[in-house]
């Protein structure tokens, strides 16, 4: 990784901070509370704009095969779903179920329809997997069966989960900071919402490693980056809740900024996810939470530690591409 002692040094004690952070909570807690409520991977619109994402992929890489028939069937329900899905949330939830079970049949139907034709898989590596909390959302609409796919984290307890949960799909233990892949190694790698919870001194490290083994498209959620000229650091005891500086990130990057699609909006609107942070991690054990709040032109040596309140994560970004960056969701190519 560096031949930088220090700097090995803060690595590794990053990374045992890291694996603390979620290997405290019980793996029950683990298995679904990123699957449930605003996360729910048929209400959080950041799933839904990467699943498009990749459809839109299978079909650049398939020329002739049409894999999205069944998505411009369900495309005005579902703009119509997630343009009201916070009413929907909050005073129809049952709609949220049947949402998901129209999405789970027409995966039946593409995968009946697609059975018989000659296609090529993508490879994808999702890092930061979770519990396996973006793979179920492939799986509940059967792009699962179109990809190729590695889930890798850094914390022993989600891997455990995803092999009792998943039990052919392969999930390893991996850490970012130094991932053990060679070079362009897969079509489509994911990095969904880990890099906000990075200390700086790792971060531009980490954005290289994930840059470093994409071949295609980077696909990049976050929950709190913001057209901003700093990081704002906010850190407590187990890890970081930054928001993250467009400029900086793009820098690191160094992808042409042709080959960069940023997402602020989702559905005509900006996306502001209504979460409960603290009343979630309290009942679990997690005693405060610092959270975010806009500091504009801030430098990133200024760390503010602010107790109280909920965070309010920005919208997502993604990158796409041959190496491509498609965000609030980024997406970053090379065609």
């Amino acid at each position: 990784m560096s031949d930088n002692p220090t700097k090995v040094d803060n690595f590794e004690a990053e990374t045992k901070r890291l694996k603390f952070a979620w290997n405290r909570f019980s793996h029950s807690f683990l298995a679904d509370y990123m699957k449930k409520g605003v996360y729910h991977p048929f209400y959080e619109p950041q799933h839904e704009v990467t699943r498009r994402a990749f459809v839109d992929y299978l079909e650049t890489r398939n020329p002739g095969v049409d894999f999205s028939r069944e998505e411009r069937l369900f495309r005005p329900l579902s703009n119509f779903y997630y343009e009201n899905r916070e009413t929907i949330h909050r005073h129809a939830k049952f709609l949220e179920n049947w949402f998901g079970y129209f999405a789970e049949v027409l995966g039946v139907l593409r995968q009946n329809r697609l059975k018989n034709k000659s296609f090529k898989k993508i490879s994808v590596l999702d890092i930061g997997c979770g519990s396996g909390n973006f793979y179920e959302s492939f799986k509940k609409v059967g792009l699962d069966k179109f990809i190729n796919y590695i889930g890798i984290d850094i914390a022993e307890k989600n891997i455990e989960n995803c092999k009792v949960l998943y039990p052919k799909v392969d999930f390893q233990v991996g850490n970012l900071f130094s991932l053990e892949f060679p070079s362009d190694a897969f079509d489509v790698v994911m990095v969904n919402k880990v890099f906000e919870h990075l200390p700086p001194q790792t971060l531009d490290q980490s954005l290289r490693e994930a840059v470093r083994v994409t071949r295609r498209r980077l696909i990049i959620n976050f929950f709190s980056e913001k057209d901003i000229p700093y990081h704002i650091i906010m850190e407590d005891e187990t890890h970081n809740w930054n928001c993250l500086s467009r400029s900086k990130i793009t820098a690191v990057l160094n992808i042409p900024i042709k080959n960069i699609t940023i997402i602020d909006k989702y559905f005509g609107k900006n996306i502001s996810f209504l979460t409960t942070w603290r009343q979630t991690f309290n009942a679990t054990g997690m005693s405060t939470i610092y959270p975010y709040a806009e500091y504009n032109g801030i430098p990133a040596s200024h760390r503010r530690r602010a107790r109280g309140g909920e965070p309010r994560p920005g919208a997502g970004r993604e990158l796409l591409g041959n190496r491509a960056a498609s965000g609030s969701s980024a997406e970053y190519h090379n065609r």
